[in-house]
Formats: structure tokens, C-alpha cells, sequence
């Protein structure tokens, strides 16, 4: 999986709360509302870094769970 930077996080965030705001009609926000996408835009931001990181580290803990040898290897077979 690709770094993804928290610049880029943050331009998707907003252009996804500009295309509510577009659908829902509003051209032009006002203080407050511009205030509260702010907030809620940070607060998503947040929730998708944590996401990414750990859908990351999930998959690097499967890859490395492959990687390892099994616990209980054959027995040698003993000489008769």
C-alpha cells in the first residue's frame, strides 16, 4: 500500500464536503457553517488516518505471519 500523505487525506476530505455542500445548494457558507465543516472536516480526517493505519498494519501482520515457519515441524523419523 502507498504512503498516502496527510495533505492529500485533507484535499479529498474537502473537496467531498464541497460536493455536500453543492448538493445540498448552499453556494456560498456562511462563518458558522464554514466553521463547523472545519471541525468535522478534522474530526474525518482523523478517523481516515486511523483507518489506513490500521488496515497497514493489519496487512503487514499478515504478511509476516506467511513469512514464518510453522511451530511443530515433522519428527525425524527414529532409527530402527
Amino acid at each position: 500500500m502507498d504512503k498516502i500523505s496527510k495533505k492529500d487525506i485533507k484535499k479529498k476530505v474537502t473537496d467531498a464536503m464541497d460536493q455536500a455542500l453543492e448538493k445540498i445548494d448552499v453556494k456560498k457558507p456562511s462563518r458558522k457553517t464554514k466553521k463547523l465543516l472545519k471541525k468535522v472536516s478534522k474530526k474525518l480526517r482523523s478517523e481516515v488516518k486511523s483507518s489506513i493505519r490500521e488496515q497497514s498494519k493489519a496487512k503487514a501482520k499478515k504478511k509476516t505471519k506467511k513469512q514464518r515457519k510453522p511451530n511443530n515441524p515433522e519428527p525425524a523419523p527414529l532409527a530402527a
